[in-house]
This record gives C-alpha cells, structure tokens and sequence, in this order.
C-alpha cells in the first residue's frame, strides 16, 4: 500500500523527499549550536565534516543537501570571536572551498580562518572570492583588516584600488 500512495501521490512523495533531505542539517545544527555556545569550535569543525561527507556521498555537485550545510557553516562562522575559534575551523573550510569551487562563500570563510595565521593564502582566497562575486564588499573588509593587522600598506592601497573598480564597473560612476 505505502508503494502504490508514494506512486501515486506526488505531494505526499516530495514532502517525504524533502524531508528526508532536512535531517543531516537538522542533526547537525543542533549539535553544532550547543558546541558553539561552549565555544567548542574544533567540534563544530568534526561535524560540520561529517555533514560535508553526506553532502559529497548523497550526489557529486550541487545538491539538495548543500543549502543545508551552507547555514551551518554560515552558524558556525557568525559566532566565531577569537583568531583561535578561526583557527579551529580553518580544516573544514579549506576543503569545503576544496570541493565547491566556484562558492562565494567557502572562499570567503576560508579566507578569515586563515586571517590569523596565513596572510598570503588569505588574500589568495580573498582574490578568488572578490573574482567570484566582484559587487560583494566583504572580501575587500576582510582585506582591509589584514592589511591594517599587518601594517602593510601596499597592500591597502591594492585592494582600496580593486573596491574601486569593482563597484559600478570601474572607477567612474556608470549610470545605466
């Protein structure tokens, strides 16, 4: 009977499809919402990996499940306060920038977990997201905040310079 109802009921079918496709970012959120409130951010690291497992073994690409594990890592990533809480998540958002290239996000996350230790490779994922999406002006705020940690100066100018070409397609103001 189940077989025949799930045949032919479509809406009872994809109410189960996606439901289905919610528990791995239920499961996880929950247990990432109590390790970020004890500031356990090397365990939100472990299952945020467990969940990007499932996302990988469930379908190669983009998938139904991605959205999910998109907002936990996006969770996670606005309770982080200190360089080391960073740090701790600096494995799983280097493969998750790994596995979906051409995500604004994970470069973005990447690039501020490396922003206590790494500068270079930072403003090399800094690069790759500001190329991803030029109009977005986080990666040129997170590039600003190393260049001033590091009092590089040269640096500064660079990235004032690329925000300024970024916006409105150049450095003159376009009206279209």
């Amino acid at each position: 009977i189940l077989v025949v109802v799930l045949l032919t009921q479509g809406d009872v079918r994809t109410f189960l499809f996606r439901g289905l496709t919610k528990i791995p970012t239920i499961i996880t959120h929950q247990i990432i919402r109590f390790k970020t409130r004890t500031r356990e951010f090397s365990s939100a690291n472990i299952w945020l990996n467990r969940q990007l497992n499932i996302v990988e073994d469930f379908s190669a690409g983009h998938n139904t499940l991605l959205q999910g594990l998109i907002d936990n890592a996006e969770f996670v990533m606005a309770r982080t306060r200190f360089p080391e809480d960073l740090e701790s998540l600096q494995p799983f958002m280097q493969r998750f920038a790994e596995t979906y290239p051409k995500l604004f996000l994970p470069r973005l996350w990447y690039a501020k977990s490396l922003s206590a230790k790494n500068y270079e490779e930072a403003y090399h994922q800094l690069e790759i997201a500001s190329k991803l999406f030029p109009a977005d002006e986080r990666p040129y705020r997170i590039a600003f905040e190393l260049a001033l940690a590091g009092e590089s100066t040269d640096k500064l100018d660079q990235w004032c310079n690329r925000y300024l070409e970024s916006q409105f397609g150049g450095p003159d103001f376009h009206y279209t």
